[in-house]
């Protein structure tokens, strides 16, 4: 009886001692768990038990692609200028034969007279229709030939190069002497090449 009565203002005391501590330390509002979903057609935060979609069993979980730093930017190596071509110039020959006509004299002439040192040549024989295909490879090639020996022989000392298309390569239609005047030609083309820049 006696230890039931000490006890009990013991128990008053611990009561009196537990109503005064404060309550038990609540979870902080603000620390919300945040994530990022597709909303509204675009990646954007949200919370995690609020305003972010919620996961179905159809939704396909994809890794996030880890953020990559952006490569170095590497200054572009100067390209050297593309070679420029001019217009040809055009001799044309006799029928069958490389010999240029009357025109064709002048039009070498003229040739020289536009030629510059930096220049690379081409020249390229031509025929008409008439004939074999054998007969007129060969033709388109003695004609390019004689250009080629007509500009040495007058000081050109330009690189040159020969080429010969035989029965190909018309300017005009061969039902015709006037298209197959045009056709007996030896074009040749001028290619300057830059220099390169010396660095």
């Amino acid at each position: 009886m006696i230890r039931a009565m000490l006890l009990m203002p013991a128990a008053g005391l611990l009561l009196i001692g537990c109503a005064g501590n404060p309550p038990v330390e609540q979870q902080d509002p603000a620390a919300r768990r945040m994530s990022i979903g597709w909303i509204s057609h675009d990646w954007r935060i949200c919370e995690e038990e609020g305003s972010c979609p919620r996961p179905t069993p159809k939704t396909v979980v994809l890794p996030a692609p880890m953020p990559t730093a952006p490569k170095p930017q590497v200054p572009a190596k100067p390209q050297p200028a593309a070679a420029v071509d001019r217009k040809p110039a055009v001799v044309h020959f006799e029928f069958a034969r490389a010999t240029p006509t009357e025109a064709g004299g002048s039009e070498l002439e003229e040739a020289l007279a536009q030629l510059r040192q930096d220049e690379r040549i081409r020249i390229v024989g031509h025929t008409d229709d008439i004939g074999s295909a054998a007969f007129n490879a060969r033709l388109a090639h003695r004609r390019a030939e004689f250009v080629a020996a007509w500009l040495k022989r007058r000081g050109v000392t330009n690189p040159i190069e020969i080429e010969a298309h035989g029965k190909c390569c018309y300017v005009a239609a061969n039902d015709s002497d006037k298209g197959r005047a045009a056709n007996r030609r030896a074009e040749i083309h001028f290619t300057t090449t830059p220099k390169e820049i010396v660095r």
